[in-house]
This record gives C-alpha cells, structure tokens and sequence, in this order.
C-alpha cells in the first residue's frame, strides 16, 4: 500500500461493450502452495520440521481486495518461490456459506480461533507467525507482489516485523529509524496508530532532506498544520530534487484543495476560497487556482476546457507538474481527443515523463496517445514497456489492449472487468 497522493484518477478505463477476456499466463503462474489438506497442529509441525514460519491469509468470498490477492499476487511464480521456501500457507475463510467446500468446514473453528487471537477485523489480513503461532509481521488489504515479498521478509527478521516494532515503540523506544519503521508496517497492517507515529518521527528526525524523511512527508501528510505540508509549500525545489518533478506541489494543493472543497464538490475553487488562497498564499494563489482548474476540468472529463487550460498551466508551470499528473492528462486526452493537432500535443505533455524509471503509467499514456494517431507499431511498443513495469491488474488490462492494439481494434469496445 504504497500511494502517493494523486490529483487525477490514476487510470481511465474505457467503455465497456463486449464479454470478458481471460489471459492464458494466469493459467500458468504457480504461485503460494496453500496446505488446508492439514490441520492447525499439523501446519505447526511441518513448519518447525521444515525450518519455516507460518502464512496465514484470512479472506471472505464476498471481498474484492482478497480476490485480487488470490488472482494475482498469490498466483505469481516470483510470489511462490519465495514463500514457498520460507512458509507453510494456509488460507482461512473466515465468512460461511452454504457452497463451502468440505475443507473450509473442517478448518471452521479453529478459523475463527485463530482471526480472534490475531485481531483480524477486516479483510484480507494477512500474517507472518513463527513455527509456533507467535505473530511476527502483518499486513491488510491488497499490495503488489514486490510489497508483499517483503513482508515476507519482514515476517522472518528478528525485530524488523510489525509485531516486534510495536513492542519496542511501546516500550518507549522513539529512535527514529524505529518510529519510521513502525510507521510504514503499522500502516500496511491497517493500524491507526500509523499516522501518530508518523508525525512523531517527521518532528524527531534532523535530516529533513533526505529521501526517507520525505518519503514519510509524502505518505502521511494530509492537513495544513501538518509538518510535511509546510515543507512541500515552503521548500519545492529542495523537495522535487528528491522525490520527483512536482511532488511537492501535487502533495500541497491537494491538501489545501481537500481543505477548502467540501467532498462531494468540483476540485475547482469558489471565488470565496479563492479570495482566501490570495491572502493566505499570495505568491502561489494564482498557480493554485489554475491548478484547480486544469484538474476539475481532468476529472470532469471536459473536452472543451482541458486543452486550452492544460497547454496555459504547462506553459507557465511546466517544471511544477509530477509526472504522475502529466500522464494522467494525457491519458484523458487519447479518451476524449480525436483530432490530430490536441493529440499531437498531448504527446508533448506526456514526453518528459518517458525518462523516469518503473512506472507504468507514463508508457501506458504514450502508447494510447499514439495509437489514437494510428502510428500502432509505435504504441505497441511502448504498451510492451508499460507491461513489463505493471504488477497484477493493470498488467492483465495492458496485455488485453495490446493484443487488441495489434489486431487493429477499437479500444473503446475492449471489455476489462473480468480480468
């Protein structure tokens, strides 16, 4: 669960017009190794014989996040071979129905045993133990494979785990690389106590620019009177260098927007909040309002305002804007664009993005952009670059539009949902 604050929908999915797809790779994968062929005391066993730890993943029939990490993570070969050699995997369901396969009742009670000793209130929760039950790390709800991995790894390390972080902060313990630690794995296991030690650490820690303590500004700042957010309006420059093109800019206009627009509401500012950002922020107030603008019009999908609004802010703003909004722009733009002139230049905004290493939506942008202006063996070849940085869903839909792409189809009638 490792987000950055994004101000445009991360993707944009198209209509959906036919039946589903089902890719032939998933078929393939072989994934964790699931024993609820033994029982609890069983599963202990074998793994105090085999040297392992015990990986328990608690899931309902009805969550999707728990589907997810059935179909696509826990199926991976990279996901498998890992904890395949250093866990016994059970899986535990934890609702009931009346289609429950005969293993799922026998491993009833001790399901609901084991989901009370272990505090699971939601789902899927998904814990690392020692050979003998005793908890090591935790994490809930849906990651990528390489996050999960190294929960695994987590849940093997002696003091690095959830469970031992927790201890130690309780205990007393404030050193920041403790606090930072702990933050990050109470996050991922869903606990509240993230945010309190989050800020703990961005007050305690001295080496203010430097990438872990920006990194922590970044995830867990979300008010105006938080630490991070006055670093992110204050020193841009400073912070951009390390974390990206934009970052700070992105963190702290949507924290003010968030502040001053009621949920539910256009991003775009009223003249009264706009009146307050001149007051309050007179030198950044301007950007900031076109800022709203330009997103409301994204989020809106509007046609007739996006393109002059986005080509101004660029103009004036350029160096200001995160990667992450300049490919969401242009992805909106190959939806709603048809025309080759406001395509072409939605290839300009998304060009400076194609540098930076490991994301997948800035390929994802530039193949769909260049698809839209027939130039296919171009944009397959960018699909290729944004398959190969995706994990899970996003991976399955880039392949199904690929091979429609190759096919020469219209990706407004591709079908995602079941992917």
């Amino acid at each position: 669960m490792h987000e950055t604050r994004s101000s445009f929908r991360h993707s944009r999915l198209l209509p959906v017009l036919l039946t589903c797809l089902l890719l032939p790779n998933l078929l393939s994968a072989q994934g964790i190794k699931f024993r609820n062929d033994l029982d609890w005391k069983a599963v202990q066993q074998l793994a105090k014989q085999e040297g392992k730890g015990i990986f328990i993943d608690f899931f309902t029939t009805w969550c999707g996040p728990c589907k997810h990490m059935t179909r696509f993570i826990f199926s991976r070969d990279d996901v498998g071979e890992y904890m395949n050699k250093h866990y016994i995997s059970i899986k535990m369901q934890v609702d009931s129905t009346a289609g429950d396969a005969p293993e799922v009742r026998r491993w009833r009670k001790e399901t609901l045993e084991l989901a009370a000793r272990y505090k699971v209130k939601s789902y899927p929760t998904m814990v690392f133990l020692e050979a003998d039950g005793s908890p090591k790390h935790k994490m809930m709800g849906s990651f990528d494979s390489q996050p999960f991995i190294h929960g695994g790894k987590l849940g093997r390390q002696q003091d690095s785990g959830y469970d031992a972080l927790q201890r130690r902060y309780r205990a007393g313990n404030r050193d920041p690389k403790i606090l930072r630690a702990y933050a990050l794995a109470a996050r991922a296991a869903g606990d509240r106590e993230a945010d309190t030690v989050a800020t703990q650490y961005l007050h305690l820690e001295k080496n203010v620019f430097s990438l872990p303590y920006l990194t922590i500004a970044q995830q867990f700042t979300k008010d105006t009177a938080d630490k991070g957010f006055r670093l992110m309006m204050e020193e841009p420059a400073k912070v951009n260098a390390l974390l990206g093109p934009g970052i700070a800019q992105q963190v702290a206009f949507n924290i003010l927007l968030q502040k001053l627009q009621p949920p539910g509401l256009s991003s775009e500012v009223s003249d009264a909040s706009g009146k307050f950002l001149q007051q309050r922020y007179p030198e950044k107030a301007k950007q900031i309002i076109a800022y709203s603008r330009m997103r409301a019009a994204n989020e809106k999908m509007d046609s007739a305002t996006l393109f002059p609004l986005t080509e101004a802010y660029l103009q004036q703003y350029g160096n200001e804007i995160s990667y992450e909004e300049r490919s969401n722009l242009a992805i909106t733009a190959a939806t709603i664009y048809k025309d080759k002139y406001r395509l072409e230049k939605a290839l300009l905004w998304n060009k400076p993005t194609l540098h930076a290493q490991g994301d997948k939506m800035h390929p994802y942008a530039e193949s769909v952009l260049l698809y839209a202006l027939g130039r296919r063996q171009e944009s397959l070849t960018y699909m290729d670059q944004a398959i190969a940085r995706a994990e899970s869903f996003p991976e399955q839909m880039f392949r199904a539009m690929r091979a429609w792409m190759a096919d020469g189809k219209d990706l407004s009638e591709l079908v995602l949902t079941n992917l």
